[in-house]
């Protein structure tokens, strides 16, 4: 599972990617993002991908729900999202 940052917001693809470059291409040819947009991402182990919700999966986030996925993941450090 991978986090997405776009800058219009977050995306989180549960897919089989070889590094952040392959799971930010197979996001853009999928319409979530655009490559110039892209500002980074990172993998989410599948510890913590087991608590991220089926519903959130696969879309653009908003605001509230990158917040909210950043606190069930633990995660402190403030991303631009």
């Amino acid at each position: 599972m991978w986090w997405l940052s776009f800058r219009h917001g977050v995306v989180i693809m549960n897919i089989e990617a070889s590094s952040l470059i392959h799971a930010r291409t197979l996001a853009v040819m999928q319409g979530l993002g655009r490559t110039t947009d892209f500002e980074g991402g990172y993998f989410i182990n599948p510890e913590h991908a087991a608590l991220i919700s089926a519903n959130l999966i696969g879309r653009m986030l908003s605001p509230i729900e990158v917040r909210r996925v950043r606190e069930l993941l633990g995660y402190t450090r403030l991303e631009r999202s």
